[in-house]
Parts: structure tokens; C-alpha cells; sequence
């Protein structure tokens, strides 16, 4: 399957830097995509600050699981993923307990793609992909 994902923040810029993180979503509820997400998916990632996609990516590895605590959330994460930096405005604003999805992916391609006028992203920021988002967003 292919996705936009939305970050409001600004993604790395070389492929080096990207390859060397990885992205999670919390959630109260085991909200879409969380069951859908797989590894060998495609990712383009949206940058909303500068109103473009960036990058096209592929998913190499994917954990979703539920949290007790935030502290629970640190271990699992650092289990999983080697490293984990607790005071973003993102962690500290998350529910206590809950459900994350997080995923790492390998840059396929760096990319300048606006949004187009009037189009309205999802507000949990994923969006899959049909052929009236390749036409509209993607074929630029």
C-alpha cells in the first residue's frame, strides 16, 4: 500500500539523516492505520510547515503495540528502536496510556511536491493513497 503521512515538524534532508531515525504516532485508540501498516509500504512524508511532500519512502520495520505509562512507552521504544528522546512537545503532550505505531523507513527519493489549493489533510495525518491523489498531488 502507498501513504502520505503529515509531520509538523521539519523531516531530515539528506537520506543519511533519515535513514538514521525513525517516526512514531501515539494514539488513545487503536486509530487507522495501525493494524494496516506493513513493512514494504510506501511513504511519502508532508511537510507541513513548508506545504510539500518531501520525501518517498519505503517501510523496513513497523511496531505497533499498546503503553501503560509513558515510561512503559520509553522501554519498549528503546527496545525496539535502540533510542528514544522523551521531551519532544509531541511525547509530552501524548496520552499516558495508549497505543503507539512506530515505523522506520528508507529514503527512496527526495521530492517537491505542494499541496494542492483547498485540499484538506486528515487529522490524525495519514492519508492513503487512491488515483485521485496521484493525479491531484503526485504526478506533478
Amino acid at each position: 500500500m502507498e501513504y502520505i503521512v503529515s509531520r509538523g515538524f521539519m523531516l531530515p534532508q539528506t537520506a543519511q539523516e533519515f535513514r538514521n531515525v525513525y517516526h512514531f504516532n501515539l494514539w488513545s485508540k487503536q486509530f487507522w492505520p495501525y493494524k494496516e501498516i506493513e513493512v514494504g509500504d510506501i511513504l511519502y512524508w508532508y511537510e507541513t510547515p513548508n506545504k510539500r511532500i518531501v520525501w518517498k519512502t519505503c517501510i523496513v520495520k513497523v511496531e505497533g503495540f499498546p503503553y501503560q505509562s509513558k515510561e512503559h512507552l520509553r522501554e519498549l521504544l528503546m527496545t525496539k528502536f535502540g533510542y528514544y528522546d522523551e521531551g519532544t512537545p509531541y511525547v509530552m503532550n501524548a496520552t499516558e496510556m495508549g497505543y503507539c505505531l512506530a515505523y522506520k523507513s528508507d529514503p527512496l527519493q527526495r521530492l517537491n511536491f505542494p499541496k494542492p489549493h483547498n485540499f484538506r489533510f486528515p487529522q490524525l495525518g495519514w492519508l492513503k493513497i487512491n488515483d485521485e491523489i496521484v493525479a491531484q498531488w503526485l504526478s506533478a
